[in-house]
C-alpha cells in the first residue's frame, strides 16, 4: 500500500507544483521515512487547525497534536470522513499513525481507533484527556481490520478494549500494549 499511496500523494504534490524532495523531516515528524508522510500530517494541521480539547478532536497526528473537527461549537461537528478533503481516506491515514477519536459530547465515552502503536505523544495527549474527563475508554486496535466504503466504516477489528471510568491512563496504555505484543 506504501507504494501506492506515495505515487498518489506525490502525484498529488506535483500536480500542484510542489516537489516532494522540498519537504525535509523536521524533529517532531522525524521518525517518518517518506516526506510524503510528513507533508499529509502538515497540511492536515493547516487544513483543519489544532485544538486542545479532545472533545473537538478528529484525529490524534503522531506528533500529539489533535485536528479540530469542530467549527464554532465545543463539540466535534465533522465526521472522520473529512480528512478526505486533503486527499486521503481516514483509513490510510490512521494506518500511518494517526489515532481516529470520538468523544460523546457529555464527555463520559472515549472511543479510539487506530492501526500503529501509540507514539509518547500521543499517550501524553490521550493521558491528560482521560484524566481531565475520566471516560469510559472503548478502543479498536485496527492492525488487521479493513474498510468498507460501502458501509463507511472499519470491520473486523483485531482487538477492542474497554476500559471503565476513572481507569488510569497507565493501564489503558499498558493493555494496549499486551494487545499489540
Amino acid at each position: 500500500m506504501r507504494g501506492w499511496y506515495g505515487n498518489k500523494v506525490q502525484h498529488g504534490l506535483a500536480s500542484r507544483g510542489i516537489k516532494t524532495k522540498q519537504f525535509k523531516a523536521s524533529a517532531e515528524w522525524d521518525y517518518l521515512k517518506e516526506p510524503f508522510d510528513v507533508h499529509i500530517f502538515r497540511e492536515a494541521e493547516e487544513h483543519f487547525d489544532i485544538t486542545d480539547d479532545i472533545k473537538q478532536s478528529g484525529f490524534i497526528l503522531p506528533n500529539g497534536k489533535m485536528l479540530k473537527f469542530a467549527k464554532e461549537s465545543s463539540f466535534r461537528s465533522f465526521g472522520h470522513d473529512e480528512i478526505k478533503e486533503i486527499g486521503i481516506s481516514p483509513r490510510e491515514f490512521a494506518e500511518l499513525g494517526a489515532v481516529r477519536t470520538s468523544m460523546s459530547m457529555s464527555g463520559d465515552v472515549l472511543y479510539l481507533s487506530f492501526y500503529k502503536p501509540l507514539r509518547d505523544s500521543q499517550k501524553r495527549t490521550l493521558s491528560k484527556a482521560i484524566k481531565e474527563y475520566q471516560p469510559l475508554v472503548m478502543i479498536d486496535i485496527m492492525q488487521d481490520a479493513s474498510w468498507d466504503e460501502g458501509l463507511n466504516a472499519y470491520y473486523s477489528p483485531t482487538t477492542s478494549l474497554e476500559f471503565l471510568q476513572g481507569t488510569y491512563p497507565s493501564t489503558v496504555f499498558r493493555k494496549i500494549e499486551e494487545a499489540m505484543a
